[in-house]
Formats: structure tokens, sequence, C-alpha cells
């Protein structure tokens, strides 16, 4: 199952990207996600290892990530190494009005036939979260970043 959501930032790539860049800082910002590094002190960047679980209902499922992709300030993508196989994908682009597109692409897969219908049954929640983290990331966005004069 995949979910894809945009949103627009009032604020450049690089403002979005001081935030939206470091998987602690994410799952900090969010009700709905939870982020641990593995090893303390952990940086962001490709081959950084972490525990991400998304909040589905009362459970939160997932398991441990390794970013596979870090390009600053424009996307960063994880992928599981343990647990509910799922990938997760930040893209910043410039917006021609100004600003930035924030995207977040989750995609995620249970195993067996079991697991096709327990997906199916959970996209709804799912689908939720993901649109609640891309909100709550935008709000600190645009809350931090200092008001522009015309």
């Amino acid at each position: 199952m995949r979910v894809e959501i945009r949103r627009p930032v009032a604020a450049t790539p690089d403002e979005v990207w001081a935030t939206v860049s470091d998987p602690c800082v994410m799952g900090a910002l969010s009700d709905t996600l939870i982020v641990d590094e593995l090893e303390p002190g952990t940086k962001p960047g490709v081959g950084a290892r972490y525990r991400a679980l998304l909040r589905v209902g009362p459970v939160p499922v997932g398991g441990n990530v390794e970013i596979i992709e870090f390009n600053p300030p424009r996307d960063m993508a994880w992928t599981t190494l343990t647990g509910v196989d799922h990938r997760l994908r930040l893209r910043l682009r410039d917006r021609s009005e100004g600003g930035t597109w924030l995207s977040i692409r989750f995609s995620y897969d249970s195993p067996g036939l079991l697991g096709v219908v327990a997906d199916v049954v959970s996209f709804p929640t799912v689908r939720s979260a993901i649109h609640g983290l891309l909100r709550q990331l935008v709000e600190r966005v645009e809350a931090d970043v200092p008001r522009r004069t015309s």
C-alpha cells in the first residue's frame, strides 16, 4: 500500500530541510511517528539507522530503518531492516509561487495473505497518520521561520 501527499510550506527548501532532515526531530514533532537513534549521537545521512514506529490506532508498528538516500536540501529516504516492511521518502521542491512543496511518500507491505488483508484494513488509519505527520511538520517549519515583511 502507498500513501503520497504534498503540501505547500511558506519557507525555503533550506529552512524546511533544517527541520525535516533529522528523523528524530520528525518523531519529536509528531503525534503519530516515534523515532529513536539506534546508536547515541547518530547524525542523519546515508547509512544512519533508527527505530521508527508509526502509531496505527493504539499500536505502534514499524521496525529498524536505515537512511538510503540523503541529498540536502531535497530528498531523504529510509527503508526497513527489521520489522514491518515500509519505506518513507521526503521530497522538497521549489514552488513557482515561492516557498516549498513538501511531499511524503510512505509505502508498506505486510507479508502473506493475511498481511494483504491487514494492509487494506489499516490503510485509512495509515493515510490519516501520514496526513497528520505532514501537517505537524509544516506547522512547525512555518512557526520557526521568521516572519517576512513585504
